[in-house]
């Protein structure tokens, strides 16, 4: 805290909160040189409680010493701590991207992301800081009128459900304060995770600027980096520009700038090509493709979808580019130069798609698990030049988390990352059984 009062300490999902007037000094009063005992440092130390399902990695209090920010992998909290009881965070913020660092402003918070994009956080008004103030003073008291009651009434209550003991016993003569993650009545919360769409490769946009463009990454592979740039003068007009760089092309191939579509949304990069996906306000939506050493006479393609359709995913190879669109749910695969291969309905909506040469890897939800405590993601891999589907299967996750990236190694395996960091690889059929799994389309952990 800036007046050295507290100390907050992240590592856990709950952050621990401890007072300065705990700390005991370590000096040489102690015979032999030993440490004072510093337990009651530890039991006085406070929880913060039910903003996190995963480890805090950073906090940051703000000038005040009112709030305080913690980060994990996938959400920032910020909470409102006085001093009287356990509080509940004020606001959790979903994130794109892991966080990296946070830092406070004047009436904002600013978050850095691992993959290099950053974004502002509004902080709560004076009015919500003082209404928190003041439920965490009557939840202290009606903690202190339960736990007199409760004394005088029998241990065993089987009428009504209970939440469980909290992890630390309050000192003497302090009132146990109630749990966190209890809602009225006594049920506890449990907490949700939901799944993003993704586009591999590409960062995502700032919702406080989601108004006008800024200059982002739509892809980024061991292909190259594909990047968009806004126009460059304040107030400037035009869509912006496309810049392309091949790790693996070289001469005047190797980087290639084109004008940005109207309403550009994705963009896709693979072996020499790169594909652009545009949701035009009031038009139909348009694939793009464009080839850094074409083998016909174009070096660039356009796909008009029709009416209504909107590209929610983009993929390209070597050979196909591969969209997913919505309100119908269909997967479209064309040729570079437009030749449609066919269009696939699926029954969930998509979270994200993956091209290696001939294979395409398309992951969507389960139907039907929008309600899920967690995300229910299924999987199917088709060989576009041979037109069907090799193989269909569950995307096994950790417990609590979320699907973070997906691709094809070199040895034509799906691969998926979640958000708990377990790189899993998915055992498809083949000569014999898989010896690595018990069934095929099962992954394996291969990283961690």
């Amino acid at each position: 805290r800036p007046d050295g009062s507290c100390l907050a300490l992240p590592g856990d999902a709950a952050v621990r909160l401890l007072l300065r007037k705990d700390m005991a000094p370590c000096t040489g009063d102690a015979p032999q040189g030993r440490r004072p005992p510093t337990r009651s440092a530890a039991a006085d130390a406070r929880l913060l409680e039910g903003g996190h399902l995963h480890a805090t990695t950073s906090v940051a209090w703000d000038a005040s010493g009112r709030l305080l920010a913690s980060a994990c992998c996938e959400l920032v909290a910020l909470w409102h701590w006085s001093g009287v009881g356990r509080p509940a965070p004020l606001r959790v913020f979903a994130l794109d991207a892991p966080p990296h660092c946070l830092r406070w402003g004047s009436r904002h918070l600013y978050m850095g992301s691992q993959t290099g994009s950053w974004a502002r956080l509004s902080a709560p008004s004076d009015a919500e800081l003082h209404d928190a103030g003041a439920e965490a003073i009557s939840a202290e008291a009606a903690a202190v009128a339960a736990s007199a009651a409760s004394s005088d009434k029998s241990a065993a209550s089987l009428g009504t459900p209970s939440c469980s003991a909290p992890a630390t016993h309050p000192g003497a003569g302090e009132a146990a304060p109630e749990p966190a993650g209890c809602a009225a009545g006594g049920h506890r919360k449990i907490g949700v995770v939901r799944q993003p769409t993704l586009q591999l490769g590409a960062t995502g946009v700032r919702r406080c600027e989601a108004s006008r463009p800024h200059r982002r990454y739509l892809s980024w592979n061991d292909h190259g980096t594909l990047k968009f740039f806004p126009p460059g003068k304040e107030g400037g007009s035009g869509p912006g520009q496309v810049v392309v760089e091949y790790s693996r092309e070289r001469g005047a191939a190797g980087v290639r700038e084109v004008r940005a579509p109207c309403g550009l949304a994705h963009g896709a990069l693979g072996p020499g090509t790169f594909a652009l996906a545009a949701n035009p306000h009031g038009s139909a939506a348009r694939l793009s493709v464009h080839v850094a050493t074409p083998s016909l006479k174009a070096a660039s393609f356009e796909h008009t979808l029709p009416d209504g359709e909107h590209i929610d995913a983009v993929a390209v190879s070597r050979h196909f580019v591969a969209a997913f669109t919505s309100p119908l749910r269909l997967l479209r695969i064309h040729s570079l130069s437009g030749v449609p291969f066919g269009a696939i309905s699926c029954v969930g909506s998509v979270v994200c798609l993956a091209a290696h040469e001939d294979l395409l890897l398309c992951v969507m939800r389960a139907p039907g698990s929008e309600e899920a405590p967690e995300p229910q993601l299924e999987f199917a891999l088709y060989g576009v030049s041979a037109r069907e589907r090799l193989a269909v299967g569950a995307v096994p996750l950790s417990p609590m988390s979320c699907l973070r990236w997906a691709g094809i190694s070199t040895e034509a395996l799906p691969l998926t990352l979640d958000s708990a960091g377990t790189l899993r690889a998915l055992v498809l059929c083949g000569t014999g059984g898989p010896t690595l799994a018990p069934a095929a389309g099962e992954g394996v952990p291969v990283a961690e």
